[in-house]
């Protein structure tokens, strides 16, 4: 443990001292923050949630009328199939389920079709929920024009289209937070940096050097002078975080429960997984002038496309590509999602999944090609 502490204490002296390096891992992303939320930050919900997620509720259809259910719900299925970048469509839960789903903001309306009556529910005081609750009245009073046309009926509707309000729950944001969907994306981006940055340069000039060579030659074992190595990055990633939070908190009111157990899952995933990163351009890099490529070369398309300061969901292919199979895209979409912030627009799963297996592979290539000698 003496030993451990030794490298811990060495890395934090050394980062002290250099007042480059103090000023890019703690002020800088502060910086940050204020630059991106005061340019962008009136541009409101738009520019986040360009998908419209509908549920849709069904009840038992009686009597010998017409199956006013069963068109909406092939109207609106045809329509979330036709272009699925602009409406999702959930079925199968029950009006309550889909009402608290509305009143977490998971949802941005609920159509719910009970005999001849399709009633809207939508979040007051959320914008986009709003905007998708006239969307589908219209689609609505379209269908219903459609319906008659086809009945030859010339007046009185066939769909009643009722709109209705409903309440958010206190643990969602009542309308769209500019700071608060850039908070998370910050605090993966010094997560990225601590994984490709200086960190990586320095085991590879110390290598490179043959000081690696020279200092495993004392009582210091390898996975102690990690285990330092680690140590150090964890306090300088809980800094980070704490004044990131507190920057958010005291100069925009955001307040992101970051202790809560689903974030700070993802917070570890994320730093997991890109020290994973780091570790395989360690091991690939020969020289220190390498290591600092691959790492500049890596960090930016994963930072820019990874959705950290702006939606990326409708880039065009093959740029769609690379935010894909980006897993700072999944990380970011959980982390955001588990504070409340925005809907991920990835699969829960796959924000778990994909960083996962990506670390895993990391892991594997890292450890076996990794040289402690040039």
């Amino acid at each position: 443990m003496r030993q451990v502490s030794a490298v811990f204490r060495g890395f934090l002296l050394s980062s002290l001292r250099d007042k480059y390096t103090l000023f890019w891992d703690l002020v800088f992303p502060l910086i940050l923050l204020v630059i991106l939320v005061s340019i962008f930050g009136n541009l409101g919900e738009t520019i986040s949630e360009a998908v419209f997620d509908v549920g849709l509720v069904l009840h038992a259809h009686e009597g010998g009328g017409i199956p006013i259910g069963s068109i909406v719900q092939g109207a609106l299925e045809e329509m979330a199939g036709e272009d699925p970048t602009w409406l999702r469509l959930f079925t199968g839960s029950s009006l309550g389920e889909e009402l608290d789903a509305l009143g977490r903001g998971e949802r941005h309306a609920v159509v719910e079709v009970q005999g001849q009556d399709v009633e809207v529910h939508v979040r007051s005081g959320r914008m986009m929920s709003e905007i998708a609750g006239d969307a589908l009245a219209q689609v609505l009073e379209y269908l219903n024009l459609e319906v008659n046309r086809r009945l030859g009926l010339v007046s009185g509707p066939t769909v009643r289209t009722i709109y209705r309000e409903v309440e958010g729950v206190s643990s969602a944001p009542e309308s769209f937070n500019f700071a608060a969907y850039m908070v998370p994306g910050i605090i993966l981006m010094v997560f990225l940096n601590s994984g490709l940055g200086p960190m990586v340069q320095r085991l590879a000039i110390d290598r490179e050097l043959g000081r690696l060579r020279r200092l495993f030659a004392s009582p210091l074992g390898r996975g102690q002078y990690f285990a330092g190595v680690l140590l150090y990055i964890l306090a300088l990633s809980v800094v980070q975080v704490s004044l990131i939070h507190a920057a958010g908190w005291l100069l925009f009111g955001v307040k992101l429960h970051l202790l809560a157990w689903p974030p700070l899952f993802f917070m570890i995933l994320a730093l997991v997984t890109l020290l994973a990163l780091g570790l395989v351009i360690s091991a690939v890099a020969r020289t220190a002038n390498a290591a600092s490529a691959l790492a500049n070369g890596l960090l930016y398309p994963m930072m820019f496309l990874g959705g950290l300061y702006f939606p990326v969901g409708q880039l065009p292919y093959p740029i769609k590509l690379v935010v894909v199979v980006n897993p700072v895209t999944y990380l970011v979409n959980g982390l955001r999602h588990s504070l409340g912030v925005l809907t991920s627009p990835t699969p829960h799963w796959a924000n778990v999944a994909v960083p996962l297996v990506f670390t895993g592979l990391a892991l594997l290539i890292g450890l076996k090609r990794f040289d402690w000698d040039v």
